[in-house]
């Protein structure tokens, strides 16, 4: 039985004392319209708490990336993950050759397939691109790939992140 609070109620010309259950908010709130709603609030419940204690561990990964021989001024990384191994991508920004990915948006451990994609703008060249907060259509600098498909979309780079770590990974890469 739910505590009960005293609640001072002023009926016509009566005033009188009653006594009335606490429940949390959603449970009463749904307790007092039905059924449907108290099951659908006891499943939000179970929801929210449950894969809390089995919640897999993410882990950092670090790491350098050349191209022919120098470190990549700017680009991604991201990091897929190959059949067998669960988990979410993961990526990062390279700047100055340097990568570096935050066990919060890390990945698991397993076996995954390396992107690293760098872009340089196209002056004079234009592309058509939506503004996604107008919804209009405008043209805009284009860019090209400066490295190739098969260090992106054609990736054959591919690494291991192991649960003891380091998790640190150097890419030499070739232009052509």
């Amino acid at each position: 039985m739910p505590e009960a609070v005293a609640e001072y109620r002023s009926n016509s010309s009566r005033k009188e004392l009653t006594q009335m259950p606490i429940y949390p908010l959603p449970l009463h709130w749904a307790c007092r319209r039905s059924p449907v709603g108290y099951f659908i609030a006891c499943t939000l419940m179970v929801v929210a708490t449950s894969g809390c204690s089995d919640n897999p561990l993410r882990l950092p990964v670090k790491g350098t990336v050349t191209v022919d021989g120098e470190p990549l001024a700017s680009g991604q990384i991201v990091l897929v993950p190959l059949q067998g191994t669960r988990g979410p991508t993961a990526g990062a920004e390279i700047v100055d050759g340097e990568f570096s990915i935050a066990s919060s948006g890390g990945p698991l451990a397993g076996k995954f397939r390396v992107e690293v994609t760098a872009a340089q703008t196209t002056t004079g060249r234009k592309q058509a691109d939506i503004d996604f907060n107008t919804g209009k259509l405008e043209q805009v600098e284009g860019t090209r790939q400066l490295l190739p498909p098969r260090y992106n979309s054609d990736s054959e780079l591919t690494l291991e992140v192991t649960s003891d770590g380091p998790n640190r990974f150097n890419f030499e890469l070739q232009s052509h």
